[in-house]
């Protein structure tokens, strides 16, 4: 039921819920949300086991990585207009230097959110929101 909309997902018992807390935090550092499921006839049984902190190193997929900034230049070459639209994911990943660096780059008009914290600052766009 949780697959569309998280990056992990875990059923809780005793026997693992040191590991999988750890991978779920890995996880959510990197890819929101996850998922942690607490049966209830075990969700106050005492944990067994530890488990060392996960160590996850995010690794870009160069192949998907081109793929996708190939989809996105025809898209916008084939497009008779374009906006950018900045999402919540800019200032959950710490990417708002990045995001105004491509505003300012591409020129296209933009517009931001209340919710995004990190607004590009080019006032000349006809599509800026500024509420």
């Amino acid at each position: 039921m949780t697959d569309p909309v998280v990056c992990a997902r875990a059923m809780m018992s005793p026997d693992n819920c040191a590991a999988e807390t750890e991978r779920l935090i890995a996880a959510a550092l990197y890819h929101r949300p996850v998922y942690m499921a607490f049966p209830f006839d075990v969700a106050n049984l005492p944990v067994v086991g530890s488990a060392p902190p996960a160590a996850v190193v995010p690794q870009t997929d160069q192949v998907a990585l081109e793929a996708a900034v190939a989809a996105i230049a025809d898209a916008l070459n084939a497009a008779k207009s374009a906006c950018i639209l900045p999402g919540i994911m800019i200032p959950r990943c710490g990417l708002g230097a990045e995001a105004i660096a491509v505003v300012e780059a591409s020129g296209l008009p933009f517009a931001a959110t209340r919710a995004h914290s990190t607004k590009p600052t080019r006032s000349t766009s006809a599509c800026t929101t500024e509420n």
